[in-house]
């Protein structure tokens, strides 16, 4: 509910382009990942596929089949519930599981990706060493994926704070650097061919979380708006029109949110760490 008011069908951030419409710029971010890996009639898996935004936009441009994977059974029924709406069943569709012991067989995919997902793994081996089983020989994984940058000072207290707020807010078990997340992509076996932080020149990401009296969608980062949301959020749950925790959830998010401008502003932490790697013939 939270990630939909602010983001819509894609939960994940982009570079953000003057003039240009905030889900244009998701749009533009998901298709910039896979236009060069994707190819017609192709199978495809989307790993950690939320409610299915980037998946229906994705098969829509590129006439790909893909399959989406999740392990949230609420939010796969939702993804299914819009692709059946959006007349795309035939192009896409969903499983629920955990994408670090999936389902399927060996070498079922010609292509993979991730966007911002892979960072929910316990340890990275685990979910790119399913990818790289369930992708074929000679196929590409692509991915942008959260981690510290160079920046990063593990001695400077303020550096560990935003980090630890954006791990307990958005349940990451931990942040990895960009060297760990090669290393990881190189012990399960993958070949690794490109590697860059996609915002290194451009820290705009973060700005979506920044709080603003006069639009809706960020008006609750705001400290009038946080206490609304709260305050709204504690009545809702007491006489039982929101599910019970539902304000605690949202004190995470807000945490995360800290973390997270606090990270992009100071260049310490990005959620744009793209790889394009292949499991080898």
């Amino acid at each position: 509910m939270f990630y939909e008011w602010g983001w819509g069908p894609s939960f994940h951030f982009a570079i953000l382009r003057d003039g240009e419409p905030f889900q244009a710029s998701l749009q533009r971010h998901e298709i910039t990942l896979v236009s060069d890996v994707i190819q017609p009639g192709t199978r495809v898996l989307d790993v950690g596929c939320g409610i299915g935004g980037p998946a229906l936009y994705i098969a829509k441009c590129t006439k790909a089949k893909i399959t989406g994977i999740n392990i949230n059974p609420m939010q796969v029924a939702k993804a299914t519930a819009m692709t059946k709406s959006t007349g795309l069943s035939h192009l896409v569709d969903y499983v629920q599981g955990d994408f670090c012991k999936m389902q399927f067989k060996d070498e079922t995919f010609d292509t993979i990706y991730a966007i911002e997902a892979t960072c929910h793994a316990p340890r990275r081996e685990d979910v790119f060493g399913e990818i790289f089983r369930v992708l074929k020989k000679g196929s590409y994984f692509v991915a942008y994926e959260w981690c510290i940058t160079e920046k990063y000072d593990p001695n400077n207290e303020k550096h560990r704070s935003l980090v630890a707020k954006i791990e307990h807010g958005d349940g990451l078990s931990s942040t990895i650097n960009f060297k760990q997340c090669i290393e990881a992509l190189e012990s399960v076996g993958f070949e690794v061919i490109e590697y860059k932080d996609v915002y290194k020149n451009d820290r705009t990401w973060w700005t979506p979380l920044v709080g603003n009296y006069w639009k809706p969608s960020t008006f609750e980062f705001t400290p009038l708006g946080k206490w609304l949301l709260t305050k709204t959020l504690q009545i809702m749950e007491t006489v039982h029109l929101a599910p019970k925790g539902v304000v605690k959830i949202s004190d995470m998010l807000m945490e995360a949110a800290e973390g997270l401008t606090g990270g992009g502003d100071a260049g310490i932490y990005t959620p744009g760490f793209y790889f394009k790697v292949r499991r080898p013939l």
